[in-house]
């Protein structure tokens, strides 16, 4: 998709009416519906996605993992976070060079709110964009790590997580 050529008003159509029809030299989507071991995301547990050291998505321009709920829209959330990107002043990585993304409904504590995605109660999915990506994520040798949950859901706003 997105091979169109000089047919300006079919590519100007599709980017319009689908915000779709990027090449893959452009941009990579990769949605995840469920965690590593293949259970529906819910707002009932708690997710890490980890990128070891140095291994977030390799691009030439950058990387985003926005979560949607079910329906495919915004989750309204105290922080008005959306998404995690490479370049908008979040995320915070650890002294290794790795990065932890918290999923979940409470915070992870305010030391980790940059790297939080607020979920909602029901089910969800995540987002991982790569704008201008890199020959590894093209031709297949990396891909998103699996997220992991890494426990149920707590109420209080100073629960914190960490990667196993």
């Amino acid at each position: 998709m997105g091979a169109y050529g000089t047919n300006y008003t079919l590519r100007a159509g599709l980017a319009a009416g689908y915000g779709a029809g990027n090449l893959a030299e452009d941009a990579l989507y990769w949605w995840s519906f469920t965690n590593a071991t293949g259970v529906p995301y819910t707002g009932e547990s708690n997710y890490v996605l980890h990128f070891a050291g140095n291994s977030t998505p390799p691009v030439h321009g950058f990387w985003s993992v926005t979560l949607y709920d079910s329906e495919g829209h915004y989750v309204p959330n105290p922080l008005n976070q959306f998404a995690i990107t490479s370049h908008s002043g979040n995320p915070r990585y650890n002294t290794d060079g790795s990065l932890d993304i918290y999923v979940q409904k409470a915070s992870p504590g305010a030391d980790k709110e940059s790297n939080w995605l607020p979920a909602p109660s029901g089910g969800f999915m995540l987002l991982l964009r790569q704008y201008w990506p890199q020959e590894s994520a093209l031709n297949g040798s990396w891909v998103p790590p699996a997220v992991q949950i890494v426990g149920p859901a707590t109420t209080t706003t100073n629960a914190t997580t960490s990667a196993a």
